[in-house]
């Protein structure tokens, strides 16, 4: 589900986010062990995180739902273009999250600035530049894997509409899905 407060009116948006954000707090209450179980996962994604920073009160808020997401079968996914505006959170950040998706194509200010942060070697830094779409640094646990996103046809149909020969029009099809070199383990060990 894609709940998109864009274009609600600048008077009510604050208080739909907020609306929302109390909604996302019921979901990871589970109400005993068993229904823990067989509870599915939900993954929560924030775009433009910092913004969430600026409006009164989630900023106490935001701190707690990363402490307490894992214990909820949630994962919370915050897109931001840099540290900036999550400076208040960036610690707790850093010490409950498990994994970081770098995206390349940077420039060296902009991997100046996540250095004050996170630690990079040439290496990282080199491949931080690269130029062309959907290439990544994924980082776990000290980890540092460079990848690529690769769509799928039925990903590529849904996203950008493009008109795939033999696409599926009932269910779906992963006829071309590819698992970057390197990644299984994320796969087989973290599902």
């Amino acid at each position: 589900m894609v709940i998109d407060v864009s274009s609600i009116s600048n008077r009510f948006k604050d208080a739909i986010t907020i609306l929302l954000v109390d909604m996302i707090s019921t979901r990871l209450k589970t109400p005993s062990p068993e229904a823990f179980k067989k509870k599915k996962r939900t993954i929560i994604a924030f775009d433009e995180g910092a913004n969430l920073m600026k409006m009164p009160g989630l900023d106490e808020y935001i701190p707690k739902l990363l402490r307490e997401a894992r214990a909820g079968k949630c994962s919370i996914l915050i897109d931001n273009q840099d540290t900036k505006g999550l400076d208040k959170i960036l610690p707790v950040l850093k010490t409950n999250t498990d994994a970081m998706i770098f995206m390349c194509d940077m420039s060296t200010d902009e991997i100046k600035e996540f250095e004050k942060e996170f630690t990079f070697t040439d290496k990282d830094k080199k491949i931080l530049m690269e130029k062309g779409k959907g290439k990544f640094l994924f980082v776990k646990n000290g980890l540092k894997l460079p990848g690529k996103v690769i769509l799928s046809n039925t990903q590529r149909k849904v996203i950008f509409n493009e008109e795939i020969p033999g696409q599926v029009s009932e269910g779906m099809s992963c006829d071309d899905y590819k698992v970057v070199d390197g990644l299984e383990w994320v796969r087989d060990e973290e599902g």
